[in-house]
């Protein structure tokens, strides 16, 4: 009879549904909300028994697991944040890029680094040098988890062992006390190196 005024309401009426899931999931955040209101203005304790049907129940399950995911997710957001690498007590950044791929090019970028007056810079380059020679040697693998103690002791019984812990000892000085390289500093990592070349 007023058909002509909601000329929609038979096509409405066919797609309706009984129940859906979001349907469910209102209903149970409803009824969850009205606990907790009465919950916190009265003295009681919350009603649980309103989950009857399987909708609410999967509804809450995918509540619980989207909350949690969301936890995990925080977690390791956490976790990355306060993995930061340490922080340098040293004055200066390091200069020494992880570009050069071989010993040579470590040895030149040292050489560069001792004209501009990088001591610092040119001795942690001669550093990696070593680690470069050794690895194309094919005496110690670079692994970025090796330490300078796994070096010593790798090369413990080589022939040229004194001068790697040399370069080794300016290395953890430099990179991980308050070490300042100087001009002579720099000869000493030198020679070392030239003993290895």
């Amino acid at each position: 009879m007023l058909d002509f005024l909601f000329p929609c309401a038979p096509v409405l009426a066919a797609t309706y549904e009984k129940t859906s899931l979001p349907w469910s999931w209102q209903q149970t955040e409803r009824q969850w909300s009205e606990q907790v209101e009465a919950w916190l203005t009265s003295s009681q304790t919350p009603d649980l028994a309103g989950l009857e049907t399987p909708g609410q129940i999967l509804a809450i399950v995918l509540a619980v697991l989207f909350a949690l995911g969301l936890l995990g997710l925080l977690g390791r957001w956490l976790m990355r944040l306060l993995a930061v690498a340490p922080v340098r007590l040293s004055r200066t950044a390091p200069t020494v890029p992880t570009a050069p791929t071989d010993s040579t090019a470590w040895w030149v970028r040292a050489q560069d680094l001792r004209q501009t007056g990088d001591y610092r810079g040119a001795c942690l380059a001669l550093y990696r040098a070593l680690l470069q020679l050794l690895a194309e040697r094919e005496i110690a693998a670079q692994q970025a988890s090796r330490t300078d103690g796994e070096y010593r002791r790798l090369l413990a019984a080589h022939p040229r062992a004194e001068a790697a812990r040399e370069l080794i000892g300016v290395h953890e000085r430099l990179a991980f006390g308050n070490g300042e390289a100087t001009a002579e500093t720099f000869e000493r990592c030198c020679r070392a190196y030239e003993q290895w070349r």
